[in-house]
């Protein structure tokens, strides 16, 4: 009776076992091993030359002229790290040269991965975009010979299986005949992906692989009680507490207002967050939120333009504004997730003690900055932000949010 419990209980230990090896093995045999991930090309990308791509932009032929003369445009597309984990930030830099006479109505095509998520593009001069999911942009600006335009591009790559990507930008003029040299027209970049662990696919999905960071709120203001922010009116900015909104109304005299918060909501880093919308379709009406200000002269300043050059989505900015000089650190234009008109719009900054801020807009990341330490600020100021330049702006805000990370 002993010998038959023994050879009972070694029984129940050596079967859940032998299930367990065959469960494993199976899992390996599905997903094979390689030591070199997998290639994951994007699709091959057409340059954009036609008259439909002009039309696309709001342009027609008259307007368009040929070229003064042979120009040789040319590409460089580098990234700053070719490896990365899923999920993380990447930044790809891409320079544009001509060599020649100067090209006017030149094409930018950025063919990103299908792996690249919540993409922004910073240009170092303007370019308009035709708006479709993956974007040609058009130069508004002739680009010289001497002339250098510099693209940032960040995006968060994502993928299941360890694969290494292609990301593939084109440049090219309307005027093709005129380019002395195509080959230097195009760059491609890889990026290899570190997937999710096979345990972590498994067991434990993205809850423990990307967490967000632990936020409390410390500061809350719906403008519904209490003490209301600080009213006024002057300089063409008036400001009042009206229908449980804090309303902002600026004069057409190219003027900007930056109504601060309340004392209490004061800070350096964390989280803040406000509701916000106008009513009307104004194109040049732009508004925001600003942090760490310390003066009138030192602050981040995140605003949109939600009607502005776009036949949807709309522009935005993120800006330092350090000793009365003022720099653009991150910018998209036509960004689908602004929401347009009167609609409303969910503006954020995260600021985090490493100096990287990001911003987003209804939830959807818009890009990141990492400030070098000699031009980071931290000031503890806080506040809303509207901008007129040729119209009566009035811009109403609620459910401004500070957090604090724990």
């Amino acid at each position: 009776m002993v010998m038959y419990s023994m050879m009972k209980t070694k029984i129940y230990i050596l079967v859940p076992l032998l299930l367990a090896t065959v469960f494993l093995l199976g899992v390996f045999l599905f997903f094979p091993l390689s030591s070199y991930p997998p290639l994951a090309a994007a699709q091959e990308p057409v340059p954009p030359v036609s008259f439909e791509t002009l039309e696309a932009f709001g342009l027609t032929l008259p307007p368009i002229q040929a070229a003064s003369g042979p120009f040789d445009l040319g590409i460089d597309k580098t990234v700053i790290t070719s490896s990365v984990k899923s999920g993380d930030l990447i930044t790809f830099t891409i320079a544009i040269t001509n060599s020649g006479n100067p090209a006017e109505y030149v094409f930018f095509y950025d063919d990103i991965p299908a792996q690249m998520e919540n993409v922004a593009y910073d240009f170092s001069r303007p370019a308009i975009s035709d708006g479709l999911a993956i974007p040609t942009w058009l130069f508004t600006e002739p680009i010289v010979e001497g002339n250098i335009v510099y693209i940032t591009i960040t995006g968060i790559l994502t993928s299941a299986p360890d694969v290494t990507v292609i990301n593939t930008a084109i440049v090219t003029g309307f005027v093709v005949a005129d380019e002395i040299n195509t080959a230097n027209n195009r760059d491609d970049v890889s990026v290899e992906i570190e997937g999710y662990s096979l345990l972590q696919s498994f067991y434990f999905p993205i809850i423990f692989k990307f967490p967000p960071p632990p936020t409390v709120l410390v500061y809350h203001e719906d403008f519904d009680s209490g003490e209301p922010w600080l009213e006024f009116d002057s300089n063409g900015c008036k400001t009042e507490t009206r229908d449980d909104k804090f309303q902002v109304d600026v004069d057409p005299e190219d003027r900007s207002c930056l109504p601060p918060a309340d004392s209490d909501s004061y800070r350096t880093y964390g989280e803040f967050e406000v509701k916000a919308y106008h009513s009307g379709d104004l194109s040049d009406a732009a508004y925001g939120l600003f942090i760490n200000g310390a003066g009138g002269e030192n602050y981040y300043l995140f605003r949109i333009w939600p009607n502005n050059g776009c036949s949807s989505g709309g522009n935005w900015q993120l800006i330092r504004r350090r000793n009365g000089s003022q720099s653009t650190l991150r910018s998209g234009s036509c960004e689908p997730a602004i929401n347009r008109g009167g609609n409303q719009n969910t503006l954020k900054i995260a600021h985090k003690d490493d100096r990287s801020l990001s911003v987003y807009v209804n939830g959807t990341l818009l890009g990141s900055y990492s400030d070098s330490s000699s031009n980071h600020l931290t000031g503890v100021a806080t506040g809303v932000y509207v901008r007129s330049d040729d119209e009566d702006v009035r811009i109403k805000f609620d459910d401004f949010k500070v957090y604090r990370y724990n």
